[in-house]
Order: structure tokens, then sequence, then C-alpha cells
């Protein structure tokens, strides 16, 4: 019973962990917990059951309201031999069934839960190597960015240089134009 404690203890905390720095939370996360929780409790319940048998195996004394209350229970009108007998031996026989039944379901419940856990941690380097992911593309857009002004102040300037250098080009131009409109005219 405490390895299915830990685990589920150890799911929940995983989840936990998953959560954290998503931007939104998945109400499957949620119900999962939820499920985790309802599990601890019928363990606890279980738990409770096999300590309340393991004091009534070892000699605990029982009040005669109780002995009266267990034998309407049990269809019993008196306590006799043969009668407890019976119930001892219906008593043994659905115990054991329900022992190898809830050993087997036990087993079965801890695969699974072992299995939530894996995928749970799985999930946790998913979201992390998302997250690094993210932090890398960030990274190189601001890089691209920085890149990109960078670029925008150099074409500025060299546009403003080209403008300037055509300006002064035309200046020239016209100069020289002159010079030859003079001679002809």
């Amino acid at each position: 019973m405490n390895k299915l404690t830990e685990l589920l203890q150890q799911i929940k905390q995983q989840i936990n962990q998953n959560n954290t720095g998503l931007t939104s939370e998945d109400n499957r996360l949620q119900d999962l917990s939820q499920r985790c929780d309802n599990i601890t409790n019928h363990l606890t319940s279980i738990e409770q059951v096999w300590d309340q048998l393991n004091k009534f195996s070892n000699g605990i004394e029982v009040a005669p309201e109780d002995v009266q209350q267990a034998l309407r229970e049990l269809n019993l009108r008196e306590v006799t031999g043969d009668g407890l007998r019976l119930k001892f031996e219906e008593i043994f026989q659905l115990t054991l069934e329900n022992n190898q039944g809830l050993a087997g379901k036990i087993k079965e419940t801890e695969t699974e839960l072992e299995g939530i856990l894996t995928a749970l941690q799985t999930q946790q380097t998913l979201i992390t190597n998302y997250q690094d992911q993210i932090t890398t593309l960030e990274t190189k857009v601001k890089s691209n960015e920085n890149q990109a002004k960078a670029l925008q102040l150099k074409a500025g300037l060299i546009g403003a240089g080209i403008t300037a250098s055509f300006g002064g080009l035309l200046l020239i131009i016209a100069r020289y134009l002159r010079r030859f409109k003079r001679p002809r005219e």
C-alpha cells in the first residue's frame, strides 16, 4: 500500500511541476490530480479495513452490542460452533478470493500509476525542451531584430549618401552642361 501512496504522491508532484510555467492549465491534469486523490482515499479506506481485520484477528475485546450487531449482519441468531464454523468458512473463502483479487488489482494499479508517472516525466522533458526552444527562438529573433535595425541604419546612411552624391552629381552635370552650352550659343 505504501508504494501506491508514494506513486500517487509522485504523480501529483509531477503534475504540479508540469503545470508550472505553462500559459494555460489543462483541465485533464486537474482531473487526473483529483483521481489520484480519490485513489489515495480508497487506499486509506482499504488500509483502515485491513487494520480492523488485524485487530479482530489479534483478539481485541468486543462489546456485547457489537457482538449482537455482528450476529445480525451475519444472519445468525445465536453463537453456535457449527454456525460460526460455516460463517468462518464462508468468510475465509471470500477473504481468499478477495485478497487474490485485491492483490491483482493493486499490482495492476501500481503498473498503471508507474506508466502515468513515466508519461508525466516524459511530458515534463518535452515541456522543458519546448521552453528551451522558445528561449532559443526568442534569442534569435532579438538578434535578427538588432541586425535588421543595424541594416536599416546602414541603408539609411547609404541612401542619404547616394542622395547626396546624386545631388552633387546633378550639380556637376549642370555646371558641365552650362560650359558646353555657352560656346554653342
